[in-house]
């Protein structure tokens, strides 16, 4: 007779492993509640990286396209505005009370975390191509004006209360790339400083405006200006930006911008100034433009 031995329950043996199985199943239905919770500068962020590659995209081509790839596009432009603009609400409601947008502490970090999230994107080009991909600060002069309108054109509602410059007139523009307001009060100095954490990142071309305006800095004034920029920041370059009026009568140049030419009393004059990287006459630029040059803060360097 062979001595009794007790029968082990076979769910002894297979418990880990249903217990495995059951934490996967209950994990895979929480997952919408346990995944990562993103703040609303991280869904901007996302959104905006969506709303770029997919909307930007097709804009141009859109009216020229076929009613069926017309039909296409929508479907992928449609959901990417949607993301976009649900994410400028809740980006807008975190920084609501909390002074100029552009002059927080929390949007200039969030302005940080855009920039190093292009940087990534273009070094994942240059791994995936082998070609050398780099970001370059400031677009064309009309680009500004042009995303301006299409946006208030677009979404009109939102676009109401960030697009700066003089909405009646249509003169309206974005702040260009990496720049600050250039209607915030700021000093040059902490104007170039607050800039200058940008252009590591940039490595096609960075730099920061000085508008001097009509002021005629001295020449240990500006040494000791551009001194302190290097040694104390990380700036890539400044620009000092003077005005000029030039006289289509008596073809003389002024210092500034006047309506009226002191040399000889004409009202024939055009202005002279910085529009992006170079100078160029006021008189040929887009109405964005005008309403950035009206903006602008003017400061001297001392």
């Amino acid at each position: 007779m062979r001595p009794y031995v007790p029968v082990r329950p076979f769910y002894l043996d297979w418990w880990p492993k249903l217990l495995a199985v059951a934490l996967v199943l209950c994990f895979a239905a929480c997952a919408p509640f346990t995944g990562r919770v993103l703040t609303p500068d991280q869904k901007y962020v996302e959104a905006l990286t969506l709303f770029n590659s997919v909307y930007r995209t097709y804009l141009d081509e859109y009216d020229l396209a076929s009613p069926a790839t017309q039909a296409e596009w929508k479907a992928k432009i449609d959901p990417a505005m949607a993301r976009a603009s649900k994410a400028l609400d809740l980006w807008g409601k975190a920084l609501k009370g909390e002074g100029s947008p552009v002059t927080t502490e929390r949007a200039f970090r969030l302005g940080l975390r855009v920039i190093a999230h292009l940087k990534l994107a273009c070094e994942a080009a240059t791994r995936k191509t082998g070609m050398r991909f780099v970001l370059e600060q400031t677009p064309a002069e009309s680009a500004a004006y042009r995303l301006a309108k299409l946006d208030i054109e677009h979404f009109p509602e939102r676009a109401e209360s960030v697009v700066k410059g003089n909405l009646s007139l249509g003169e309206i523009y974005y702040t260009n790339s990496t720049f600050l307001n250039v209607s915030e009060p700021l000093s040059p100095i902490e104007r170039v400083k607050k800039e200058g954490k940008f252009h590591d990142m940039i490595e096609a071309g960075a730099l920061s405006h000085v508008w001097i305006a009509d002021s005629r800095p001295d020449a240990r004034s500006v040494a000791s200006f551009v001194e302190s920029t290097f040694t104390h920041t990380r700036n890539a370059q400044i620009a000092f930006s003077p005005e000029f009026t030039t006289c289509n009568t008596c073809l003389r140049v002024s210092r500034g911008l006047v309506d009226v030419c002191p040399h000889c009393n004409s009202t024939e004059v055009d202005g002279i100034t910085r529009v992006t990287g170079y100078f160029s006459k006021v008189s040929g630029w887009n109405k964005g433009k005008h309403a950035e040059l009206n903006d602008r803060y003017r400061s001297k360097v001392s």
